[in-house]
């Protein structure tokens, strides 16, 4: 039996322990969608992974700002400043054409929100993954 739903839900988990084959095929009987993450790394993170599912094909970015991301005091802008270079995001793009090619549908979200990275992230990624030329927002160029 799963949860009835009709909207792709998805599960993003940021500890290492749940990248198990039981956790996967809960997520599967579930119809959920795993959320593959970048995010800085630790001893425990989740880095790299390619999962889908469910329905839909997820791919979050969070940014490698790690100085910030485990210092207690920072604030959400300083965890999130982080721009990935061109090469850093080529593996994503690779990713994300894998994953698309076993989804109905592919969601790649830029969290590296402060100062507008995610924008400049986002636009780059659509150029690598689908060849989608975007002119970068005013402010931005």
């Amino acid at each position: 039996m799963t949860l009835g739903h009709h909207l792709p839900l998805v599960v993003e988990v940021r500890h290492a322990s749940w990248l198990a084959p039981d956790a996967f095929e809960f997520l599967k009987s579930q119809q959920l969608c795993f959320a593959n993450i970048d995010q800085p790394k630790s001893s425990s993170s989740i880095q790299g992974t390619a999962h889908v599912t469910g329905r839909v094909a997820y791919l979050r970015l969070h940014g490698r700002n790690a100085k910030a991301w485990f210092d207690r005091n920072a604030g959400r802008d300083q965890k999130y400043d982080y721009l990935y270079s061109a090469k850093e995001l080529e593996p994503f793009a690779a990713s994300a054409k894998a994953m698309a090619s076993q989804a109905e549908a592919l969601f790649v979200i830029a969290n590296n929100h402060f100062q507008g990275k995610a924008v400049v992230n986002a636009i780059q990624l659509a150029r690598l993954i689908a060849g989608i030329e975007i002119p970068p927002p005013e402010g931005l160029k």
